[in-house]
């Protein structure tokens, strides 16, 4: 009867508890945020003239709408413009009215721009959306589904972002806080002191909702095009995935974890699916996928590092130079730029520790630099037949990055492995996925042997490449990792989950085309 009477107190003081952040009206707050973010991103992706199907439209309308606000707080720090509610109101409708001009602008010159009167603006699917978004806000605000929270989350995703919202400007004295979180992290982290709530575990939970709406419909459909062809196969097979991933504890580690590494698994895996379906000609949404190559890339530290990377396997498709410079090179240099010129330059931080220097952002530019370069005097001009080869290449070329870390500090980089390789075998956050995908690899030798066919596919080279580019970033912090869910390497490494997951499927059920680099 005792044990009875606990229980009850309990659940008695849980719903006492829900029952006054209902009251206080935190959870309508933040569930309306939800809502608001929804609608200014449906409206945005409408706005721009894409041409998306109306399902893309709806599955992409929260991550846009969430990106197109950070920015624009993003903006306003980097050219030093304090935060307040009505200027950040007139900087979204500026930046709003800009990008509509330069979308007519586009349309005109490559005639793909759909109309964009008030006629073609679907409100039945527009207000269902809103509909259906503020159900699921609710219920992910609610505190029905955990979190994970533990030092860096209070010191870097919650009391930093309140100080920069009281603050409203970058400063000199934020210090370590600067180099050490991707700004565009911490700028999510304080939605919820702009608007009067206390933290953004219903905006974490309804993005990966979100996202697995997403991954599962990209997962259909890359299957219905294959020898899937069958509707309910394809549905079958890429639901039985999609909740394989939601289940993983390796997928979870990352989504439930107040930190920045969800954002950013959600915002790569966006950008590289509708980079890669971009080139087509069944969509043309240059300027949401800016958006997200902007966000994805300032998300954490080595954001822009990953995001060349994807930017470079993104030129094996059939791109032109000028897509790729002026969609995704520019703006994440330009964005990584102006940050590092801020708080290097004019604030001139040197904190003692720091995860990303001086010298690293001048390597990271540099980086983007050469790449711009490569896409504007070289690809598709000289070693053509070598460049043709690159699906294969870019890996080859990052296995050879990997062994010149070796040779500069080989005590690190084994360190590095053995972490790596420990934290997998012993289920620090991974679970039983490593073990998936060892079956996956054995799975796959044997059916490249039986069909004599060795070749990858794009999303093969982005699975190998994610893998050794997060080696490199664990080897470039500057210390050893360590065994443990919590080491910095290994949460880079569960971000790579959700590619792992789709690569391996695909590979075992479809065939994909390597793709053309050039036509």
């Amino acid at each position: 009867m005792s044990s009875f009477r606990c229980i009850w107190e309990y659940i008695k003081m849980d719903m006492e508890q829900t029952l006054a952040v209902i009251s206080s009206g935190m959870l309508l707050r933040q569930a309306a945020t939800i809502v608001f973010l929804s609608a200014l991103g449906y409206v945005f992706i409408w706005s721009v003239g894409s041409r998306c199907k109306k399902e893309v439209r709806v599955l992409l309308s929260f991550p846009a709408g969430l990106s197109f606000f950070c920015t624009g707080i993003f903006a306003m720090l980097v050219v030093k413009i304090r935060i307040s509610v009505p200027r950040l109101i007139f900087v979204l409708v500026f930046a709003f009215a800009a990008v509509c001009a330069l979308s007519l602008l586009y349309g005109k010159q490559t005639g793909n721009r759909e109309k964009t009167d008030l006629k073609s603006f679907d409100m039945k699917i527009f207000f269902i959306m809103l509909a259906v978004s503020a159900a699921v806000a609710v219920f992910c605000c609610a505190g029905v589904l955990s979190v994970s929270l533990d030092n860096d989350s209070y010191y870097y995703f919650s009391t930093y972002p309140q100080i920069l919202i009281e603050e409203g400007d970058l400063k000199y004295e934020f210090d370590v806080l600067l180099t050490d979180t991707g700004i565009m992290a911490v700028i999510i982290n304080a939605i919820p002191y702009i608007f009067g709530f206390l933290n953004t575990f219903g905006i974490q939970h309804f993005l990966n909702i979100n996202f697995l709406l997403i991954f599962g419909y990209a997962l259909y459909n890359e299957l219905i095009n294959s020898s899937l062809s069958n509707k309910k196969s394809a549905c079958i097979l890429s639901v039985a995935a999609t909740v394989f991933l939601a289940t993983n504890p390796a997928y979870i580690t990352t989504a439930k974890w107040i930190m920045a590494g969800d954002y950013f698994m959600v915002f790569f895996f966006i950008l590289m699916y509708f980079g890669y379906k971009e080139t087509e000609g069944t969509q043309d949404m240059p300027f949401i996928l800016m958006l997200f190559a902007i966000e994805a890339s300032m998300l954490r530290q080595e954001g822009p590092i990953m995001i060349a990377f994807l930017i470079f396997c993104l030129s094996v498709l059939d791109y032109s130079n000028q897509k790729l410079v002026t969609v995704y090179l520019m703006p994440v240099l330009i964005a990584a730029g102006y940050y590092y010129l801020r708080i290097f330059v004019f604030l001139g931080v040197r904190p003692v520790y720091a995860f990303l220097t001086p010298q690293k952002a001048l390597l990271i530019i540099a980086l983007l630099g050469i790449l711009i370069i490569y896409m504007i005097l070289i690809r598709g001009r000289y070693f053509v037949r070598l460049q043709s080869r690159l699906i294969y290449l870019i890996p080859l070329l990052l296995i050879v990055a990997n062994i010149l870390m070796l040779l500069k500090n080989h005590t690190r980089y084994l360190t590095n492995l053995y972490a790596f390789f420990m934290n997998i075998r012993l289920r620090n956050g991974w679970g039983y996925f490593g073990y998936f995908f060892f079956v996956f690899l054995v799975l796959a030798f044997i059916l490249a042997v039986k069909n004599k066919d060795f070749s990858i596919n794009f999303f093969d080279m982005m699975m190998i490449g994610y893998i050794l580019v997060a080696v490199c970033a664990a080897w470039g912090r500057g210390d050893s990792l360590r065994v443990g869910a919590g080491d910095s390497g290994n949460r880079v490494m569960l971000t790579a989950v959700p590619i792992i997951t789709f690569a391996m499927v695909l590979r075992l059920f479809k065939k994909i085309p390597q793709g053309e680099a050039f036509k």
